[in-house]
């Protein structure tokens, strides 16, 4: 379970940013985390890809 929130939501300071909350183990957490990072990676390459 995985829960994304504007940084809005808390105050001016979090303009620009997000927070995200986890209820995982440790190696689901971490295969997640390296999926977004390979995500992130695809983004910034301007990578297109399908669903």
């Amino acid at each position: 379970k995985v829960a994304i929130v504007p940084g809005s939501a808390f105050g001016e300071g979090g303009e620009g940013y997000i927070r995200i909350s986890y209820c995982y183990n440790e190696k689901e957490l971490k295969e997640a985390l390296d999926r977004m990072e390979k995500f992130i990676g695809r983004l910034r390459s301007g990578e297109t890809y399908t669903t």
